[in-house]
């Protein structure tokens, strides 16, 4: 078996049915991804990322995916502690619906409880549905991110960065404002410049991905309605009524926005696997 660092370039070959956001965010070098070789076929891979935790102490390494059979995973989740030792790694999370993987990250060590996706799934049309985000008042300093310059976006994405001392590899500072679908992305602006912001991701085909909600300043909480209502009343002008939408409830302030917005929506059955080193001792 041979590790190999999977790119733009070699996507396919590793991860020929991988969703659209993933290789999205493999090509544009957010996500961190290892392919397996084995007698020039594609024999497994692991897509992973790691991020600053809830507190804000220690990272967290989160996986996307993973996929081979049991002595290639087993592999491929050594080779990531590997590439991962010396970055302060508090504990490992994945979430998969997969019966067979779920009972081989048992076997391995993860703690395994079943329960409801982090991820919710919807379309434009139920948004439509959401009569709040249609009848609220938007105060003008809440506008489009098009109305805003690279240079200002960028200085936002930089202090945002250093205000919540997020992961060093965790790349926003550098993230290009053509990633964001500048027209369903919002920010709020004052005298000093943008303060907050709501940015959005579109696939260019069908689906539109929640990507940052963030800001500053003491009044951030109160900005958010309208943060929201902004990007949804462009996205419904922007896209077909059946274009999906993707939310990833990352933290526990993510959550409570949605249950309270988006009220009844709920995430798929998922099993959530938690791992609290890098390998069990057994495994060493």
């Amino acid at each position: 078996m041979v590790f190999m660092d999977i790119t733009a370039e070699n996507i396919k070959f590793f991860l020929p049915n991988a969703d659209q956001w993933i290789k999205d965010n493999i090509s544009r070098g957010r996500f961190f991804a290892i392919g397996v070789e084995d007698n020039e076929s594609a024999a497994g891979a692991i897509v992973y990322t790691v991020r600053t935790g809830d507190n804000g102490e220690g990272n967290i390494g989160v996986l996307y995916h993973l996929s081979g059979e049991a002595d290639v995973m087993k592999s491929l989740l050594e080779e990531y502690a590997l590439r991962c030792d010396g970055l302060d790694i508090n504990y490992t999370i994945i979430e998969t619906s997969d019966e067979k993987l779920k009972d081989f990250l048992a076997d391995y060590g993860f703690d395994m409880e079943e329960g409801e996706s982090i991820t919710l799934e919807f379309t434009v049309a139920d948004l439509d549905n959401i009569e709040a985000f249609k009848s609220v008042k938007i105060p003008a300093s809440i506008q489009p991110l098009s109305q805003t310059s690279p240079i200002e976006f960028r200085y936002f994405l930089q202090e945002y960065r250093e205000r919540v001392d997020l992961n060093p590899l965790f790349d926003i500072e550098v993230t290009p404002m053509g990633w964001y679908d500048n027209d369903a992305s919002c920010i709020s602006v004052n005298e000093e410049g943008i303060d907050a912001a709501f940015l959005v991701h579109f696939d260019g085909k069908n689906t539109v991905t929640a990507e940052l909600l963030a800001g500053f300043k003491a009044d951030f909480v109160k900005k958010i309605p309208y943060l929201l209502a902004c990007s949804v009343q462009y996205a419904l002008l922007s896209y077909t009524p059946k274009t999906k939408v993707i939310v990833r409830r990352t933290g526990k302030n993510i959550a409570k926005i949605t249950d309270s917005i988006l009220k009844g929506m709920k995430g798929k059955k998922a099993y959530h696997g938690i791992l609290d080193t890098l390998m069990p001792a057994n495994h060493r």
